[in-house]
Parts: C-alpha cells; structure tokens; sequence
C-alpha cells in the first residue's frame, strides 16, 4: 500500500509532537487531515496518542482510539501502549484495566514491555488491588 507524501508529512509533524506533550497540536493536525479528506492511518493515530501518553491526558488517547476503531483503522499493541501509559500517567486505573481487558478480548498480543510498563506504574502509584489485576490478566494471557 502507498501512502501519500502529505500523509506522511502530516505523520512525522505528529510524531514530532509527541516528544513534547503538544496534544493539542496533534489533535489539529489530525483534524485538518480530516477536513482535507486525507486518509488517515495507524500510524497518524498512534503519534496523535503519544503525545497524550507523555501528558496524561487519557481522554484524548481513548478518544482518538475510539476514532480509529470507526475508521476501521487497526488498533495495535503500540497504539494500546501508549494509551494505557496516559491512562497510567493521568491517574486513569479503571480505564487502563479496561483497556487491559480489551487487549485480552480482541487477543492483541501484550508484549513484556507492556506487562512490565502497566505493573510498575501501578505499584509506584501504590495501586496494589490494580497491579494485582494487572499480573491476573497477565497470567490469563499465558
């Protein structure tokens, strides 16, 4: 599949917001591919989410997934990563566990550095019950 060069123009610009947190950026970014009528794909998503990861702001990431999941765009393990570490950042536990859930219910491989990432974001939080949930859905995985 050939993506366009704006696409990917759009895409680096994105992906550069995430280094610093510029979720507001990103989000118009991506709605200004909307209103030109350009695709957008898993990889502009993922970078809009980054910048969510880094700040917290869990909403954004969720909203944004929600979006992709209406385009049918393919939600990943690197799209729930970055996700589940703003729901993590921004204080989120019960939508980061949920976000756990869906990954085990649409069998989205949790690859180590998830597991480890989501267990020790909870136990530095002092979310002991969250972390216990987490190496439980884990161990279901298996």
């Amino acid at each position: 599949v050939r993506v366009p060069i704006i696409t990917i123009a759009y895409n680096v610009v994105i992906s550069a917001c995430g280094g610093t947190g510029e979720w507001r950026k990103a989000f118009q970014l991506v709605a200004d591919m909307a209103d030109r009528k350009m695709d957008r794909d898993v990889i502009t998503y993922t970078s809009a989410i980054r910048p969510c990861q880094k700040s917290g702001y869990w909403m954004g990431a969720l909203d944004l997934m929600d979006a992709m999941v209406e385009r049918s765009v393919q939600l990943g393990v690197i799209t729930f990563s970055a996700a589940l570490d703003a729901c993590c950042v921004g204080g989120a536990w019960g939508q980061a566990l949920e976000l756990l859930n869906r990954m085990v219910k649409q069998r989205v491989e949790i690859d180590e550095l998830t597991q480890s990432s989501m267990f020790n974001s909870c136990m530095k939080a002092g979310r002991r019950r969250e972390a216990a949930e987490v190496r439980e859905l884990i161990g279901y995985m298996s």
